[in-house]
């Protein structure tokens, strides 16, 4: 085995241990990310409330611009 081989093989395994652990910490059977936190899906109504705030940020940098 090569060392690149090797490097592979390591990071297969900490991938097995990291699902092993989310799973035995009350995990969902859903892989975490590379980070270890897993995405949850944003409702639509949770998405329109950030939409909102986003434009009113928005149009007040474009009134402070115009002053």
């Amino acid at each position: 085995m090569n060392r690149q081989e090797i490097l592979i093989e390591v990071e297969a395994t900490i991938a097995g241990l990291q699902q092993a652990r989310y799973l035995l910490a009350g995990g969902h059977g859903k892989a975490a990310s590379a980070n270890g936190k897993v995405r949850r899906p944003m409702s639509a109504q949770g998405r329109a409330n950030i939409v909102a705030a986003q434009k009113k940020r928005w149009a007040e940098l474009k009134k402070a611009m115009k002053r």
